[in-house]
């Protein structure tokens, strides 16, 4: 799989709006219809593209508290824990790690109540040795521009730094 720059280039209006028109794209990468078309296709068929999405803003929605919890598990229970951490309430993402802890679980709820509640459920799985939290107090930057990122991490003409 090769993505070169036009592929970059498409990825980055997608990225900045999902629902910008072919048409549109076409004519900001100087390519025709057909040919965005076909690179979309391709870099979807590759895993690149993984589908279109709106953004939310989860304050809009009353998710107004952001908590992120640290999680030290039993080792014989990390299979468990992984599957139980997709069903619970309020909890927007996880990510299993290295070191000390097992998990980083980031929970969103509408008050700092709820918030609570889905810490106590955490602390409540069988298996679970430590929960560590720490309340967020604004975001300054979030991960909803990988592509743009990507392009200015890149060394002109070369492969992404490391």
């Amino acid at each position: 799989m090769s993505i070169d720059e036009r592929d970059l280039a498409l990825l980055r209006l997608l990225e900045d709006d999902s629902r910008i028109a072919w048409r549109r794209i076409a004519r900001e990468l100087g390519v025709s219809e057909a040919t965005v078309y076909l690179r979309v296709k391709k870099l979807t068929l590759d895993g690149v593209l993984e589908g279109y999405t709106i953004k939310v803003n989860p304050e809009r929605l009353g998710l107004t508290a952001t908590i992120f919890a640290l999680m030290r598990v039993e080792a014989r229970e990390i299979r468990k824990i992984r599957r139980q951490l997709r069903k619970l309430r309020f909890i927007s993402e996880v990510y299993e790690i290295t070191g000390h802890y097992h998990f980083l679980v980031k929970i969103m709820a509408p008050t700092f109540t709820e918030a609570a509640k889905a810490i106590d459920d955490l602390m409540n799985l069988e298996g679970v040795v430590e929960v560590s939290t720490f309340t967020a107090l604004r975001k300054i930057r979030d991960g909803s521009k990988v592509v743009r990122d990507y392009i200015e991490w890149k060394p002109i003409g070369g492969p992404a730094r490391a």
